[in-house]
């Protein structure tokens, strides 16, 4: 039975999808307009039989925003996020960690807080987004590496500043990009890692040397292996031959063509 928060069914040309995210089952129930009219969340249930069911959901750690909603916008409210959240089931993903970029202290803050208020107040937020990915500010500003991001609010790794950006905030960061051959990077590392946050590295100049001490202090991801390097790199001792060679690492690719 679908809960309809007081909705007869009736009035809606209705489209249901159930996704099993390992421990419960999620029903998400659509109007014609694709408008989200009910969720259900009543725990497991016998489910033979139905041809809608996706068994173990996927889980994506990097999305920076989906149909048309930029999870970097600090006026991001909970109807848009629903409708990101909504395309993003479609595709088998039941789990996701919004990824915030490189900007300042001030606008990282805002934007945190904007988006944990819109998973608060929002149907699918609570059952998909368990907490956030920032990718940034830590990262390597040189040409090549920096990407998109703005280099002029690059800083080097600080605990206190993950710290300070989580006050308030209702979920935790869980995933930290970095590049490990800055400055007090080890440091960071070590600490997120006992927090039982992940870390990975990304937009970086890393070499072998710079790699494996990071590894030892709980670096244990490629964030976009190959994405975020100059197009010219030393034969061997570049940041993507590194990365491949430590068998002590997973690597996450980007994978939208």
């Amino acid at each position: 039975m679908h809960q309809l928060l007081n909705i007869t069914p009736a009035e809606y040309d209705t489209d249901s999808r159930t996704l099993d995210t390992g421990s419960e089952y999620i029903t998400v129930v659509t109007n014609a307009d694709g408008k989200i009219v009910a969720i259900n969340d009543e725990g497991r249930q016998e489910q033979s039989g139905r041809e809608d069911v996706v068994t173990a959901g996927l889980i994506d750690l990097q999305v920076n925003g989906f149909n048309g909603v930029d999870f970097n916008n600090e006026n991001i409210n909970a109807v848009d996020l629903d409708r990101a959240l909504a395309a993003i089931l479609k595709t088998g993903v039941t789990t996701c960690l919004p990824t915030l970029i490189t900007a300042s202290k001030n606008c990282l803050q805002q934007r945190l807080h904007a988006l944990d208020k819109a998973i608060s107040e929002s149907m699918l937020g609570s059952f998909m987004i368990p907490g956030y990915h920032l990718e940034g500010p830590f990262l390597n500003p040189e040409p090549g590496y920096a990407g998109c991001h703005p280099v002029e609010d690059m800083i080097p790794p600080s605990i206190n500043l993950i710290k300070e950006l989580e006050q308030e905030l209702e979920r935790p960061i869980l995933y930290l990009t970095l590049a490990p051959e800055l400055e007090h990077a080890r440091e960071l590392i070590f600490w997120a890692a006992g927090e039982h946050k992940i870390v990975g590295v990304g937009h970086s100049a890393l070499t072998c040397k710079d790699l494996s001490p990071a590894v030892e202090a709980g670096l244990n991801i490629s964030t976009h292996l190959g994405n975020a390097v100059p197009h010219t790199l030393p034969k061997f001792d570049n940041p993507i031959m590194c990365q491949l060679s430590e068998d002590r690492m997973m690597a996450c690719f980007i994978a939208d063509g």
